[in-house]
């Protein structure tokens, strides 16, 4: 789970110890839940895959699209990736703003939105694409999960695998 950081997204670990201490009273000794637990306001990629949540949700995914971005899945991680041509990240260093990624990785971020029905370009000037983009990802994690114990083993969704 640790490779499918989210850039710039990554958990507290103040939050990650309470959560970790707590786990003993909601999972069972194999670390397989034993009471339905919500995730109320959490979306961070790294939480929602190393623990047995029933649900979970936050409006972070609606955020990012108002600020321009989308959460894109690329080699093993998934990268919050800024497209709104009004974005500020244009002018970051690479790999924030699709425009300050490589040709090639551009061509892979590229053929993700395409798959999806999308173009960059409605990306960078429609939030509703982006939202609509961000719902997608939400929903391909949901149907590609694994239920898997607390302390995983470390195996990826195969949302995550090429």
């Amino acid at each position: 789970a640790a490779a499918m950081l989210a850039r710039g997204v990554a958990p507290s670990a103040v939050r990650i110890a309470f959560l970790d201490g707590i786990m003993p009273l909601l999972t069972d000794d194999r670390g397989y839940p034993i009471r339905k637990f919500h995730g109320f306001g959490l979306t961070s990629i790294p939480l929602m895959l190393r623990y047995p949540w029933f649900s979970c949700d936050s409006t972070s995914w609606v955020l990012a699209s108002r600020f321009g971005s989308c959460y894109i899945p690329l080699n093993g991680k998934v990268l919050k990736v800024a497209f709104s041509d009004q974005s500020p990240k244009q002018q970051d260093d690479a790999g924030w703003h699709y425009t300050t990624f490589t040709p090639v990785e551009q061509a892979a971020l590229r053929k993700y939105v395409e798959a999806k029905g999308y173009t960059v370009e409605q990306l960078a000037t429609d939030y509703t694409k982006r939202d609509e983009l961000n719902i997608l990802f939400f929903l391909d994690l949901e149907r590609t999960w694994i239920d898997r114990p607390w302390q995983r083993s470390g195996a990826q969704p195969a949302f995550f695998v090429e």
